[in-house]
């Protein structure tokens, strides 16, 4: 494994100019990776071309604001300004329109692209973006909850593409989250064990594992981590991870964005892991903003009908792309097994933490990498509030009052509950992952 995650800014100017004048950069591995179409690559455009009219003076759009927050979140303000430099350098104009799609490399420069933009865009951009094995939507209102939610041929897909982007939404719960007019709900997501289905082409019978996350919500929570290394994982072995590998844990509005790389150690040194963390609370950094430019176009596109789910899985997809590319600037990320995005919408959090069976499974294979599946949980308050129903004491047969919510949404596990004189019920839940608090509420018949 190399031993530099992270590379000088110097350098990662220059490989920005070899990115926009179409001359290569870094390994033959990287290199030899599937290029997207040019419409994918609109964000990213929009992300270097923001930069060049920011340091031209020009106001910026509404799209370009948000899509500068990525830049912003691993440059300085000159730096930004720097990069906007390279995008209008002469050899990169001649260069622009193989990378990028007419609709942005026709437009002067003192005109900017705002989310309106896109949104009239994208009907003609997605015909120029054909079906890439790599990205996906998962409809959990069609899906085999016995299969994985990232199958072994996308993960082959992403380990050739250098990622893998999977949107997660049900068709079937949107329309009840639209009518019930939701609330902001704490969501967790815990990594719980990883089968071992094939081990890396090394000598070696057994493997050394470990995982990077970084996940973020689109009200600013966000979290990143990088888990202890697993020893001696075997082939066809399940591997129970440690009590509290949290993905993420706090307040979700309409989408959590999550990014999942498995590791095979290979004796690095310990600045790698130093050098890994400074990397993925950039990535949360941009996972942060992932989620809320998807809750911004919301106001442009419909949601979440699943036919509507596609422009968003496009616009997704430009992000991750304009993400990738920045990644590709500056670090080098080579000698991973296999790496997963993914987004879930609301009602897919909702489905995934009320299921008849919460661990859901999710592909990791990267050929001669080696193949891993992880399992996690999601627990979460979305559709599931806790409620009580007191039935009256009567001659016959009972009848059930109304249910009677409690006074809490953030709540996790089952209540414990007691009957009291006078027909009150008492009832104690457990506070939101494992926070130690809890909740207390009482029945009585009417209130």
């Amino acid at each position: 494994m190399s031993d530099i995650v992270e590379v000088s800014r110097s350098e990662s100017l220059e490989r920005l100019r070899a990115q926009l004048q179409g001359r290569p950069f870094g390994s033959a591995r990287a290199q030899a990776r599937p290029a997207p179409p040019r419409a994918a690559n609109l964000l990213y455009g929009v992300m270097l071309r923001g930069a060049a009219r920011l340091d031209a003076g020009l106001p910026l759009t509404d799209l370009e604001e948000r899509m500068l927050a990525f830049l912003r979140v691993v440059l300085s303000e000159d730096e930004v300004r720097e990069f906007g430099r390279v995008w209008r350098e002469p050899e990169s104009v001649e260069h622009a329109s193989a990378l990028f799609p007419d609709t942005l490399t026709t437009r002067g420069i003192d005109q900017g692209y705002a989310l309106a933009d896109l949104a009239k865009d994208l009907p003609g951009l997605r015909a120029d973006m054909p079906d890439q094995p790599n990205v996906n939507v998962v409809d959990l209102a069609s899906f085999d909850r016995e299969a994985e939610v990232s199958s072994r041929e996308f993960a082959a897909a992403a380990a050739a593409y250098g990622y893998g982007l999977t949107l997660v939404t049900d068709s079937t719960a949107a329309a009840r989250e639209r009518a019930a007019a939701p609330q902001p709900e704490n969501v967790l997501v815990e990594l719980k064990s990883f089968r071992c289905n094939q081990l890396s082409d090394e000598w070696s019978a057994s493997d050394e594992i470990y995982w990077s996350t970084a996940a973020a919500a689109d009200l600013g929570n966000k979290r990143h981590d990088i888990t202890r290394v697993y020893e001696n994982v075997k082939r066809d072995q399940t591997v129970t991870m440690d009590a509290g590998t949290v993905l993420f844990n706090g307040m979700v509005d309409r989408f959590l964005s999550v990014d999942i790389t498995c590791w095979e150690q290979d004796h690095s040194p310990d600045a790698w892991y130093e050098k890994m963390k400074e990397v993925l609370q950039d990535i949360s950094g941009f996972l942060q903003y992932l989620s809320q430019t998807m809750k911004d176009v919301a106001g442009y596109l419909p949601l979440p009908d699943y036919h509507d789910m596609m422009d968003y899985l496009e616009i997704a997809n430009m992000i991750i792309l304009a993400f990738a590319g920045l990644i590709k600037l500056f670090t080098n990320h080579d000698d991973k097994v296999c790496e997963h995005t993914m987004v879930f919408d609301r009602p897919a959090l909702g489905t995934w933490a009320n299921d008849r069976d919460p661990i859901w499974r999710f592909s990791f294979d990267g050929g001669k990498e080696g193949y891993y599946t992880l399992n996690a949980q999601c627990v979460s308050a979305i559709n599931s509030r806790p409620r009580v129903m007191s039935a009256p004491v009567g001659t016959g047969a009972p009848l059930w009052g109304p249910p009677a919510t409690l006074p809490s949404g953030s709540l996790s596990g089952g209540p414990a509950l007691a009957a009291g004189p006078g027909d009150m019920l008492h009832c104690m839940v457990n506070g939101f992952g494992g926070s130690g608090s809890l909740w207390y509420a009482r029945l009585t018949g009417a209130t």
